[in-house]
């Protein structure tokens, strides 16, 4: 069989649709199957290959804020017209032409990874758009594709309660742990000998790294708050973030980091938080309870599926930036009863979200072998 998945910022990348479609594909071609990935020319203009998957980049008009709904519409007409057999689109708000490639006989798969208009970043006529389009997706789901599927609990039963539509539940995962030396990060960034606690995401507004850099500031510990992400499009905020920080060398940007720098990150971190405001199902938030490593993340309805509403994991008022930095105290003072915690966490993650049994449930999806 013949997959192609619509559409990617780039591979590799740092980001949960990037993540996902990697462990995915790569997959899918060790089982012996063809995986093409559509991705943005903007951000990487090679074609090549990565994981045995190939890569075709798209030109696109540089459009803020439509750049990624323009380019999923090209690459679903590039596909129509392709020799793939399963056409994997990211997102429901992507689904306008995808009546166009079932009246050529190709499968459709639609996969939601959260409720998009709820992100900071879109204006007013862009959340408009948005709704419109899930709801044109939902109404008229007969013509548009042949299954949908959603990563978290909260987005299914929005669906049902929304549109009377029972879509599949598969959420995302993560690799088992695997535990690196403190030596790979102290190397490199000297200030890691001692406690330290992680970000780990693309520098965007929704991943609330500006909330979490405003309670830090508040607190008066001996720790430090590295910063591992990046962005390619979100340049003033990021510029908003190094201004937030204030020269404070408790501060660490480490840019995008990946393989073992990123597992010696994960393997020595005192503390993981995730901030977000929106998520589909938090991969790092997982990773981080994988590595037996305490998070705090706001109390968004993903991020508390995650935690079993608080079982494996401790929770801030979303946005509240005074709320963060009590948590972050709190952690802290009760540090030893906190980390048992998360033992606990490791094996839930362990248990229920690996990329293996995820794997499965897609080929099932897929109705391939």
């Amino acid at each position: 069989m013949k997959i192609a998945y619509i559409a990617l910022k780039a591979l590799p990348f740092i980001g949960g649709i990037e993540k996902y479609t990697e462990e995915l594909g790569s997959r899918l071609v060790g089982d012996g199957h063809e995986v093409v990935v559509y991705t943005s020319a903007v951000i990487d203009k090679r074609e090549k290959e990565y994981l045995g998957m190939k890569i075709i980049p798209i030109a696109t008009p540089n459009a803020k804020g439509f750049q990624r709904i323009i380019l999923s519409h090209i690459a679903l007409l590039k596909a129509t017209f392709s020799n793939v057999d399963i056409i994997h689109i990211h997102g429901f708000e992507n689904s306008l032409l995808t009546f166009l490639p079932r009246m050529f006989g190709k499968k459709i798969i639609l996969q939601g990874h959260g409720l998009e208009w709820e992100r900071d970043r879109w204006s007013k006529y862009g959340k408009i758009y948005l709704k419109m389009m899930n709801y044109i997706t939902n109404k008229f789901s007969y013509f548009l594709f042949d299954k949908a599927t959603v990563v978290s609990k909260y987005q299914q039963n929005y669906y049902l309660q929304k549109y009377n539509k029972k879509y599949f539940y598969i959420p995302t995962g993560i690799n088992l742990a695997y535990y690196k030396s403190r030596n790979i990060i102290s190397e490199k960034f000297d200030v890691l000998k001692q406690p330290y606690i992680l970000f780990a995401a693309r520098l965007v507004p929704e991943k609330g790294a500006h909330f979490l850099i405003e309670a830090f500031n508040k607190c008066n510990l001996n720790v430090t708050l590295v910063i591992a992400g990046d962005t390619e499009t979100e340049i003033e905020y990021k510029n908003q973030l190094l201004e937030l920080s204030g020269g404070n060398s408790k501060i660490l940007f480490v840019g995008y980091v990946s393989g073992e720098l990123f597992a010696s990150l994960m393997s020595n971190a005192d503390l993981f938080i995730l901030p977000s405001t929106l998520e589909g199902l938090p991969i790092t938030l997982f990773e981080a309870m994988s590595y037996n490593v305490p998070t705090l993340s706001s109390d968004i309805p993903p991020n508390l599926e995650a935690t079993e509403n608080g079982k494996y994991g401790i929770h801030f008022k979303n946005k509240f930036i005074d709320d963060l930095s009590k948590k972050i105290n709190f952690v802290f003072e009760h540090y030893q009863d906190i980390k048992l915690k998360s033992q606990d966490a490791k094996k839930h993650v362990e248990k229920n979200y690996t990329w293996v049994n995820i794997y499965q449930k897609f080929t099932k999806l897929y109705n391939i072998k």
